[in-house]
């Protein structure tokens, strides 16, 4: 979590640094240009932002008419978005009741078949077993405790 608290607050920081170099940029160039040259550059910034709001507004129009065209072909095809909905529903009741159904029918066992010969199925069978625990294990255990009292 530090981790991603140091890379927020490096971030922040950056753009802080950023954004005051911009600042002391402009500034400068404020000071340092003439009435004509301070002009121009108004004049580019705010053609800039008029451009800027060009574009966002026919963005804006183009998707105004796709969600238009989007709301047309569901008014003019209501039919047929009602008929797949309820054919939905239908399945998803289906699919319902065939999970039910399944969970309540128990499964039936997988036939086994044996393929391994009895010496191998006592060999696995012993190794599997759990063995007693080997009576030095006790000794030493019992001996370790007896230091312990003393």
């Amino acid at each position: 979590m530090s981790d991603l608290k140091k890379a927020a607050e490096e971030l922040g920081a950056s753009a802080a640094l950023s954004h005051a170099k911009r600042a002391a940029g402009r500034a400068l160039e404020d000071v340092l240009s003439t009435d004509e040259e301070r002009a121009a550059r108004e004049a580019r910034e705010a053609e800039a932002q008029q451009k800027k709001r060009r574009k966002l507004i026919a963005f804006a129009v183009v998707g105004l008419l796709l969600v238009l065209g989007v709301v047309g072909l569901v008014l003019s095809y209501w039919q047929y978005f009602l008929l797949a909905g309820l054919v939905g529903l239908m399945a998803l009741y289906g699919r319902y009741r065939w999970r039910k159904r399944r969970a309540r029918s128990p499964s039936p066992a997988p036939a086994v078949i044996e393929t391994e010969p009895p010496a191998v199925k006592a060999r696995v069978a012993s190794v599997t077993r759990p063995s007693a625990p080997d009576p030095s294990v006790d000794d030493e255990l019992a001996e370790l405790k007896s230091r312990l009292r003393k």
